[in-house]
């Protein structure tokens, strides 16, 4: 799975533009709600059916970008976030409900090309809301008391957002953004990962 990612990844790399005229960065930073996992983690007393709950998270995003008309564009990020392991509630081995604290991290980078559609045309009008959508990798990495394993899997987001211009082609961005991916293993360990994601930052055209 993670050499399929590592492809597919580097296909939508050559099929997209970069050499056009229009381009633009951007950097956000905000909140990630990681949702609660589901998990095949046993640790006592949790041995069955567990959950995994995760605290809220900083996380940013830089992007490199181009207008390939007046309402679509396309760009790839870079984004990264860091939200700490939680309570694992479930069953023990008698079935009885169970739980326990898991003081862990689970690191999250992600690699995606994202396309957005704004509903304005740029430059006549000084708020432009739009939609996106984005497939790539994601690099999960988890600390097991010390022991690190990670797992690269296909990951995709869309999101919604409003831009503000403030100058020729540069923009404050405040953004929301649902991100999941597939179930990251860990030497054994499943674990699902999706968040919800909310940002604010910059545009900047060149």
């Amino acid at each position: 799975m993670r050499v399929f990612s590592y492809l597919l990844t580097s296909l939508l790399f050559f099929t997209s533009p970069l050499y056009a005229q229009d381009l633009y960065v951007s950097y956000l930073i905000g909140n990630t709600i990681t949702e609660d996992s589901n998990t095949n983690l046993s640790f006592n007393p949790v041995e069955n059916n567990a959950s995994l709950d995760f605290s809220n998270a900083t996380s940013g995003s830089l992007s490199i970008g181009k207008y390939f008309n007046d309402h679509i564009r396309g760009e790839w990020e870079a984004s990264y976030r860091q939200p700490n392991l939680g309570r694992l509630s479930g069953t023990n081995a008698l079935g009885q409900p169970a739980s326990a604290d898991v003081n862990n991290f689970l690191r999250t980078t992600t690699f995606m090309y994202r396309v957005q559609y704004d509903f304005t045309e740029h430059e006549k009008y000084p708020f432009q809301p739009y939609v996106s959508g984005g497939l790539g990798f994601a690099h999960h990495k988890i600390d097991f008391s010390g022991e690190g394993e990670d797992d690269a899997v296909v990951a995709y987001q869309l999101g919604a957002g409003l831009m503000w211009e403030f100058g020729p082609l540069n923009y404050i961005v405040a953004e929301y953004r649902y991100l999941a991916s597939q179930s990251a293993d860990f030497d054994g360990v499943s674990i699902d990962y999706a968040a919800h994601e909310f940002r604010l930052g910059v545009l900047m055209g060149f």
